[in-house]
């Protein structure tokens, strides 16, 4: 059994109103957060935007993946997987009945933070298995520059497009006249105090900043 097929077996044992990214992405090892970064791509895994996981998503296997996966010997699980297919169509019909919900690829701008990312230009990583998915998928427009990254020393990722770094960093200098602390800050230039905390690791990483101590930053 293929890595891919093993990852996808695993997920199909989890029930569905269970499988969603949080949950599940807690319970992967860093190599399978890889792999279900590639099924992403192929649109092999999905995540469906029903009622009850409105805000959540839920993984979804699609249709010939999961026959595929499920196919351990010829015959021995056709049964099988022509009952559980189904019944998981039911369940995403069930959330979508009444409302306008539909079923979307988890592709860049369906995984929440990512779409946080896209949404605001910047966004924060808690940990470092939901950081190695983020960074599987935005590979590309990390090597390119499109995508800023910074690992801090409270151990979260701060994450924002080079274009929402660029209009915003200047403001942050200008803050910067002497030593102050993120919401100093973040009250100084409007940003907010997220959007501040991103901008200030950004610009230690790029040497323009220092943090002096936790959460008081200060120009390098």
């Amino acid at each position: 059994m293929s890595e891919e097929n093993a990852l996808l077996k695993k997920l199909s044992a989890i029930k569905f109103e269970e499988r969603t990214p949080e949950k599940v992405d807690r319970l992967l090892t860093p190599g399978e957060l890889s792999i279900l970064a590639n099924l992403i791509k192929k649109k092999l895994v999905n995540v469906f935007y029903g009622k009850k996981y409105a805000k959540t998503g839920v993984y979804s296997i699609a249709t010939n993946a999961f026959q595929k996966a499920t196919k351990i010997e010829a015959g021995k699980t056709a049964g099988y997987g022509k009952m559980q297919v189904p019944m998981e169509e039911k369940m995403r019909a069930a959330e979508n009945a009444g409302s306008n919900a539909n079923f979307q690829s988890l592709q860049v701008p369906n995984i929440p933070i990512i779409a946080e990312l896209e949404k605001n230009g910047f966004c924060t990583v808690e940990n470092e298995l939901q950081a190695r998915l983020v960074a599987s998928v935005l590979q590309p427009r990390i090597a390119s520059g499109d995508v800023l990254g910074v690992r801090a020393f409270d151990r979260r990722y701060y994450l924002a497009t080079r274009k929402f770094y660029s209009e915003n960093v200047q403001k942050a200098e200008g803050a910067l006249s002497k030593p102050k602390s993120v919401s100093e800050v973040a009250g100084e230039t409007k940003l907010g105090l997220d959007a501040a905390t991103v901008v200030l690791h950004l610009m230690c990483e790029k040497g323009d900043a220092i943090e002096k101590r936790r959460g008081v930053f200060e120009r390098a």
